[in-house]
């Protein structure tokens, strides 16, 4: 005898299981109910049981966690679980079946998503304010002393961030890391990378009644990229990003003894370099 419940029976013995729900409209929720119903989504597969745990764990460090918090705190371990690094406070404002998805039922059955977030507040700002009064011990603004809370309240006053302690950590060590890189010089042998710029990069000729030949800004960009640890070349599809790369790598060759850890792991703009190199001899 199969006695494995359907998904609808599922759903219907969960909410059994929150009979105070219809008591809802006349008392405000609980941080323990909305931990049950967390659980609950955890239990039917909405969200996973590392997603309920988590806030848990918030409430065992706090027993006057909100339950705006709690419920943030299970987003935002979900969206983990996605790939993101970050949950944007002002996502929490908009309907949650656009950005979290799920079945009919997880929408609208009565312990579902839009059941739940009839009780949580109803903008960025009422979020922000309930994220920012959440106990110090669960919970630090991102310029704050880091005592070890989950929970990393950052971003902007216009865009704020709610991070895992752990995540806010690496976007630091990476920014910090950028930021070191972007700020330090290299020197460079400039009688030397001028004649290997100019053999790389023919002179424009001047076009119509223009007395200048117009910019090279390929060629710029590689002689400021020689500068730095750090540069970034953007441009859209056409404009010759793979072209100036691979002419930078070719570049740092001829400049530099030795092989170029840059120019690892490049792909097309590494494969490129050859033939770059081939055209100036």
């Amino acid at each position: 005898m199969n006695t494995r419940k359907t998904p609808q029976a599922a759903v219907l013995a969960q909410a059994a299981q929150m009979d105070w729900l219809s008591d809802l409209p006349t008392q405000a929720l609980s941080a323990a109910h909305t931990l049950q119903w967390l659980h609950a989504w955890a239990e039917l597969g909405w969200l996973r049981r590392l997603d309920s745990a988590l806030p848990a764990q918030l409430l065992r460090l706090d027993a006057n966690t909100s339950p705006a918090v709690l419920v943030a705190t299970a987003v935002l371990a979900q969206m983990e679980g996605r790939g993101h690094t970050c949950l944007a406070v002002q996502s929490l404002a908009t309907p949650p079946g656009d950005w979290l998805g799920g079945s009919a039922q997880a929408l609208h059955a009565p312990q579902g998503l839009l059941a739940l977030w009839a009780h949580m507040p109803q903008d960025t700002a009422a979020w922000l304010t309930a994220l920012q009064a959440a106990p110090p011990a669960c919970l630090r603004l991102a310029d704050a002393p880091d005592l070890g809370q989950p929970l990393v309240l950052g971003g902007s006053a216009d865009a704020p961030l709610l991070y895992l302690r752990r995540y806010r950590a690496y976007e630091e060590r990476v920014g910090q890391s950028l930021l070191q890189r972007a700020q330090s010089a290299l020197p460079v042998p400039e009688v030397l990378a001028r004649q290997w710029l100019d053999r790389f990069f023919a002179e424009p000729t001047p076009s119509g009644d223009a007395p200048e030949a117009p910019t090279d800004w390929q060629k710029w960009a590689c002689a400021v990229a020689l500068r730095a640890h750090l540069s970034v070349i953007t441009g859209g599809p056409g404009t010759g990003k793979t072209y100036t790369a691979a002419r930078l790598l070719a570049l740092l060759l001829a400049l530099h003894d030795g092989p170029q850890p840059l120019a690892r792991g490049l792909g097309r703009a590494h494969r490129q370099s050859g033939s770059a190199a081939q055209a100036v001899d």
